[in-house]
């Protein structure tokens, strides 16, 4: 659903000074004709209960050491296929660090000084290496759960 004026946030357009470093509404518009022609594969109704007993099994085999949980799940761009396994839960998966780095960078922003070094490792480690310590950390200096939501909120961002 779109915020009300009909626009979504997305690529920055030309900056507004009455919203400094808050991401620029982009049009529904210029949207639509920046992913015209997108296939959108059709998920699958069901999953493929043989590649997720296949995937089950693989990581059975690591046989990680407590207290490592692993849990996978997939898509195939392409045809819409998706396989599971495990059932844990984690506090941040991949696609959040990005989130929680940009949060970072607009926190420091806001205070008007660059992050320190350490800041910077961690954040390169969550993004580069997908490392869950690191993305923990930055989780704690942003303020965890109620941080994220303020400054998402603050964005716009309502459905994350």
């Amino acid at each position: 659903m779109a915020p009300p004026g009909g626009a979504v946030i997305g690529t920055p357009g030309p900056p507004d000074p009455r919203n400094a470093g808050v991401p620029t509404p982009v049009s529904t518009d210029r949207l639509a004709a920046r992913t015209a022609g997108a296939q959108v594969p059709t998920p699958r109704t069901a999953p493929d209960r043989d590649a997720d007993t296949r995937l089950a099994a693989a990581l059975a085999a690591l046989d990680p050491p407590a207290p490592v949980r692993l849990s996978v799940r997939a898509v195939d761009p392409a045809t819409g296929t998706m396989v599971s396994a495990g059932n844990g839960s984690f506090d941040t998966a991949s696609i959040v660090k990005v989130n929680i780095v940009a949060a970072l960078l607009f926190l420091r922003q806001e205070e008007g000084r660059e992050p320190s070094a350490e800041e910077m490792a961690l954040a390169s480690a969550a993004i580069r290496y997908s490392d869950n310590a690191a993305t923990d950390g930055l989780w704690r200096l942003i303020g965890g759960a109620e941080g994220l939501d303020a400054l998402n909120s603050r964005w716009g961002l309502t459905r994350t």
